[in-house]
């Protein structure tokens, strides 16, 4: 994912002051948060919420539904990306969001890409 999500982190955050270098491991970062908070470290919290709301009687399976776990997940990786943004960057408050805003809606596509890739790849290798 990082030499597709690359080229769109470098045109969004485009400045003169960082190197090629500093944006790659910059997105390394990224993809790295992305692939580990939203996927792992969030399913395992909200299964140990489960479990203990059961011990409890309740039942809060509804929290596993996608329209509840994609403003969570957004949410993170928003606050992520703005902090990281605003830290890395040092931009102003409008560019910062709207960094954020065009990386989320990059995120999408490099997410697509990346498993039609997957799917070209293990169709062509059976």
């Amino acid at each position: 994912m990082i030499p597709l999500f690359f080229p769109f982190v470098v045109v969004i955050n485009y400045t003169k002051q960082k190197y090629l270098t500093d944006q790659l491991i910059y997105t390394l970062e990224l993809v790295t948060f992305f692939l580990f908070v939203p996927t792992i470290l969030y399913g395992f919290t909200l299964l140990e919420i489960v479990k203990t709301a059961q011990l409890f009687g309740l039942n809060v399976n509804f929290l596993f539904y996608d329209a509840y776990t994609i403003w969570v997940i957004m949410g993170l990786i928003s606050y992520f990306l703005i902090q990281r943004i605003k830290k890395f960057y040092s931009f102003q408050w409008r560019r910062i969001l709207l960094s954020a805003a065009l990386l989320i809606f990059s995120t999408v596509f490099v997410i697509t890409a990346y498993r039609f890739i997957l799917f070209y790849v293990t169709i062509k290798s059976i």
